[in-house]
């Protein structure tokens, strides 16, 4: 693949992020559909269509132990080998998606992806650079629709709320309370939901009366959904 493309790999919102050192050849893309075909009475012939299924990608290429002329990020920004292998490693053990991009002349994708295969080696007499194959899936953000229930003209009415915006970030487990902060503010900010204070005092035991008088630095735990 020609050095006018760019792949780049980032998880938990950036926090952690790389460019491919050395570009495949090749990238496979596939994006099958999912229609299946029935025979009807009288020999004719439907097809129902479904929604398609998830894109994959696949390719080969290699982490580099020293700089060359080819590689496509600086000398100060190339890895060794290792690291590489450590954050695809703990990016797919972790069940969270990550951000996949491909910049180019002829191709452009940003896709949330989960990695489905990861195969690395060392070769002999390469001077420690490390081959590898990965397998990527789409991943499909999903969650529950919030719907409110109105009377309009003396009818009950169901609607449907806008989807949220998906977050990619990784909730942390933990939070340490900041000059000014509050549980509202905290649940504001780390749950998307001011209103979710009362579920972070109660996991604590934080009493009513200390809620004025939290001390900065105390560390408090953030409830999972």
């Amino acid at each position: 693949m020609s050095e006018d493309y760019e792949i780049k790999m980032s998880y938990n919102n950036d926090a952690e992020k790389f460019i491919l050192p050395i570009n495949p050849e090749k990238i496979e893309i596939k994006e099958n559909g999912k229609s299946n075909t029935f025979d009807i009475i009288g020999g004719s012939e439907i097809n129902a269509i479904q929604s398609p299924k998830l894109i994959e990608i696949s390719f080969e290429s290699i982490f580099p132990y020293t700089w060359l002329p080819y590689v496509t990020v600086s000398k100060i920004d190339l890895f060794k080998p290792e690291e590489y292998v450590d954050r695809l490693r703990k990016w797919k053990n972790s069940k969270h998606p990550f951000r996949f991009s491909l910049t180019g002349p002829s191709s452009n994708f940003f896709l949330p992806m989960t990695i489905e295969k990861f195969e690395w080696k060392e070769v002999a007499g390469t001077l420690g650079d490390i081959h590898y194959r990965i397998v990527l899936k789409e991943y499909i953000f999903y969650a529950a629709k919030k719907i409110e229930v109105v009377q309009q003209d003396g009818q009950t009415v169901l609607i449907k709320q806008p989807a949220q915006r998906p977050d990619y970030r990784i909730r942390p487990k933990t939070y340490t309370l900041q000059l000014g902060d509050n549980l509202w503010k905290v649940a504001k900010k780390i749950l998307g939901d001011g209103s979710r204070s009362r579920e972070i005092q109660e996991l604590n035991g934080v009493s009513t009366a200390d809620l004025k008088r939290l001390p900065v630095g105390m560390v408090i735990k953030i409830p999972e959904d």
